[in-house]
């Protein structure tokens, strides 16, 4: 009884849920509004009930990452010529100063990325990202910079630092593969985001293997409260939403 008034008290989200769906199955068996007005209402009910249970954003996810399982830390193709990174976005670091600093994405891709590149002979790294917005400076830059941190040569590194989005990486760094010759590469970026990359960069005819980074629906993340809803579920809705979104409208423009 305490843990289940805890629960309660530490989210409430299913109990308004439930109250609103009583009251809405009210109004159903009374019949008071019309069809169309209580379709209104209950179909986005419905919708929010769903987006915010776990295991459906789970699965809605995992649909994206189970595709390309996780690589052993210690591999890395032996045909690869290079290792691709995209970018992600900058965000606030200091308030007070304004600085600008990588997100948690674009950090876990430079990590994956930096583990890659001390695997066997050093190969080189193509940072790939332009500005996410007009008022912002390119995140390729600042990308390198922190490779250079975890120990990747500065050497190895080459920047490409115009294209804003996944489309103009696969296009921007085709004319570098085609510059430097090479034939396959492997491509970090994060776990969910590789379906529409690899598209992307094997639609521009580049032989790719995706290596994600930053998996989140894992066996280990599953618990017994995965059927319960939680603002968590609706907080991760818009990233996997957008990446659905986006899949659909690369593959709409034959971008993929």
């Amino acid at each position: 009884m305490r843990e289940l008034l805890f629960w309660i008290l530490w989210n409430p989200l299913p109990v308004f849920l439930f109250i609103i769906g009583v009251g809405l199955a009210n109004l159903w068996w009374k019949r008071r509004e019309g069809r169309l007005r209580l379709l209104a209402v209950t179909i986005p009910y419905l919708l929010l009930v769903l987006f915010s249970t776990p295991a459906f954003v789970y699965v809605l996810r995992g649909v994206l990452e189970w595709q390309y399982p996780p690589l052993p830390l210690e591999y890395r193709p032996a045909d690869a010529e290079a290792i691709v990174v995209l970018g992600s976005h900058l965000v606030a670091d200091d308030e007070a100063t304004g600085e600008l600093a990588l997100d948690k994405n674009a950090r876990a891709r430079c990590f994956r990325t930096a583990k890659l590149y001390r695997t066997g002979e050093p190969r080189p790294v193509l940072v790939s990202g332009g500005r996410a917005g007009a008022d912002q400076p390119s995140v390729a830059p600042v990308m390198r910079d922190l490779l250079v941190a975890q120990g990747v040569s500065a050497s190895d590194i080459i920047v490409e630092d115009q294209s804003p989005d996944t489309h103009e990486n696969a296009v921007e760094c085709r004319r570098v593969v085609d510059a430097h010759g090479w034939h396959k590469i492997v491509l970090v970026t994060n776990a969910s985001h590789l379906v529409r990359a690899v598209g992307c960069f094997r639609k521009q005819g580049i032989e790719t293997v995706g290596c994600g980074c930053h998996y989140q629906s894992t066996p280990e993340s599953r618990g017994r409260h995965m059927y319960w809803p939680h603002p968590q579920a609706l907080k991760n809705c818009p990233a996997v939403c957008y990446e659905w979104l986006g899949l659909a409208w690369y593959w709409v423009r034959g971008r993929i």
